[in-house]
């Protein structure tokens, strides 16, 4: 049960991203007084937990925190609850009877904040960049590209991996001046939510071609959404002032936002208290016992799911189905969720808020003499014979230690390793020794679809990957890295090892998600969903753990912020502050 009140106005959309934030030591923070609010200027103070690292929607980076708020924005947004979608860049949109082609037609005073118009070709030309193979490899984590494969764009992966070189072959094109055509290789109920992903959203590629290297900075920055840069520092934050060109500028409100990257979770509350930030992201552990501070927090409930995710090792117990059931089992999440405040237990790596979410889902109940009898069943009684398993993090955690106890009342010699931010990113998927076995701690956030949690997080391909066996995965990796291989090569190497060496039950969830993408019923896609969720979280290669709400501190002089399942939070227009 949360303890908080929810945004009454609504959460909405979602980017799926990774949100990897080091907590840092205790710093002093303090902020000067805005002279421009004593002027009665309409001016926000946002505190973010991480330096702004890019606004380069096209890769997943701590941009994410801000552009989609309000920089860029896409052919459609969401609307405040976050079921459906409203007009954006796109005046409107048409889907053909099949479900498979839409075509979104641009307003007529869509502009860049440069005052150029925003095109059908200029929004085509984005999404080329958007697909055009870099070299950085796609998933979910930081510099990846940021492309969700839930979208289902015809052909839009091959392309991205270079199996396919011809972009008229992709769907998407501009048939005139003021039309976007997209065609998806199967019917997607859930795209035009997806097409509010923060990948995306528009830039302009011919802003970036003239300083292909400094298009970012605030000097020549040219962005699509309600606000541009006026100033920015990757590490201290930024301000942004309304675009002028912006389509419904009448409907933008705020003078200026400024944005200030508050790493530390304390320092951002005490920033807060100290009236120096009008709205930041709180951690709700810190202000459990401060009723003031409750009473201002607004929160969307089902942002992100914490999870254990298997590493790769030599042992074979860690390609023994059993025994990761066991460690799964062995897991108290009603006494975890009593650890970290304002979190939920969940056993299932598909939020509750989700449409079409079941019970069904959440296979790992407590039972830990269940689990002690699957170790034994492994060949494993008491944990005897199994390596030290370890908890891999980039940062202290109750919640990890309480599963470290939880894991040795069962006779398991468990242990969490806390690294450097940097060390846990570049090595959790390398490959352990025989005598260690781990899981690596983090979490996932994104737009409330199955389709995203089936196919995008953890979809048939990443559960694949995570079945392989130690020496499999080696060979895959030095294929994904071989420069010799075309794009068309390199894709059918690494779909021969995914489909030869890949575990039963990772290639029987990936049928099932297949079948589910290709079904025209609704109730047949979801039961395809829940029976692929199912069997998913049965593998325990990602072990659910905790449902986390995405949570803000929000002055009551502030109005309109509508919290969403998203990294951004919320869009600042519409925000006001009376």
């Amino acid at each position: 049960m949360s303890l908080i009140r929810r945004s009454g106005r609504g959460p909405v959309r979602a980017a799926g991203a990774l949100a990897v934030i080091a907590t840092l030591a205790l710093t002093s923070c303090s902020f000067s007084d805005d002279p421009k609010k004593e002027d009665g200027a309409q001016v926000l103070t946002v505190g973010v937990g991480a330096p702004i690292d890019s606004l380069d929607p096209h890769f997943i980076n701590n941009g994410g925190y801000v552009v989609p708020a309000g920089l860029l924005e896409g052919l459609v947004a969401q609307n405040d609850a976050g079921d459906d979608v409203v007009p954006a860049i796109a005046s409107e949109w048409t889907e053909s009877e099949d479900g498979l082609t839409y075509l979104f037609t641009i307003r007529d005073d869509a502009m860049f904040s440069n005052g150029d118009p925003i095109t059908a070709e200029s929004v085509v030309a984005n999404f080329q960049r958007l697909l055009t193979p870099t070299g950085s490899g796609g998933g979910n984590t930081a510099n990846a590209n940021a492309y969700q494969v839930g979208l289902g764009i015809e052909n839009a992966t091959e392309f991205q991996t270079g199996e396919v070189s011809d972009w008229s072959q992709v769907g998407i094109s501009a048939p005139d001046a003021s039309s976007v055509e997209i065609t998806l290789d199967a019917p997607n109920p859930d795209f035009l939510l997806g097409m509010t992903d923060n990948s995306m959203l528009i830039v302009d590629t011919a802003a970036i071609e003239k300083n292909p290297k400094d298009w970012t900075k605030a000097e020549n920055w040219v962005g699509s959404g309600a606000y541009t840069v006026k100033s920015w520092d990757p590490t201290t934050g930024m301000d942004l002032v309304p675009n002028e060109h912006y389509w419904d500028r009448d409907n933008v409100t705020l003078d200026e936002i400024d944005i200030r990257v508050i790493q530390d979770p304390q320092a951002a509350i005490l920033a807060y208290q100290n009236d120096e930030v009008d709205v930041t992201l709180v951690t709700l552990d810190l202000i459990s016992n401060d009723e003031a501070l409750l009473e201002e927090v607004e929160q969307a409930d089902g942002y992100a799911i914490d999870f254990l995710n298997l590493q790769y090792s030599t042992h074979p117990a860690a390609q023994d189905e059993r025994v990761r059931q066991a460690l799964s089992l062995a897991i108290d999440r009603e006494k975890l969720a009593s650890v970290q405040v304002g979190t939920t237990p969940s056993s299932s790596l598909v939020p509750r808020r989700v449409e079409g979410w079941t019970e069904s889902m959440a296979t790992s109940v407590y039972d830990p003499e269940r689990a002690a009898d699957l170790l034994a069943e492994a060949g494993y009684p008491g944990g005897e014979g199994l390596p030290e398993i370890q908890i891999f993090d980039h940062r202290p955690r109750p919640v990890s230690d309480a599963i470290v106890e939880m894991w040795k009342a069962i006779g398991i010699d468990a242990k969490v390793n806390i690294v450097d931010i940097g060390v846990w990113a570049d090595t959790r998927w390398n490959v352990l020794d025989d005598d260690k076995m781990g899981y690596y701690i983090n979490s996932f956030g994104g737009i409330p679809t199955l389709n995203n949690w089936l196919y995008t997080f953890w979809g048939p391909e990443t559960t694949k990957q995570f079945s392989l066996p130690a020496g499999a995965w080696k060979r895959y990796e030095s294929i994904q890295t071989d420069e010799a291989l075309d794009g068309a090569a390199k894709s059918r190497k690494l779909a021969e090892i995914l489909d030869s060496e890949s575990s039963a039950g990772a290639r029987q969830f990936a049928e099932l998600v297949e079948r589910a993408r290709e079904a025209v019923d609704p109730a047949e896609r979801t039961a395809l969903y829940v029976e692929a969720a199912t069997l998913r979280e049965s593998l325990g290669e990602q072990i659910p753990i905790l449902e986390e709400p995405q949570a803000f501190l929000v002055k009551p002089s502030v109005e309109g912020v509508n919290v969403r399942t998203t990294i951004e939070g919320f869009y600042f227009k519409g925000v006001s502050i009376s």
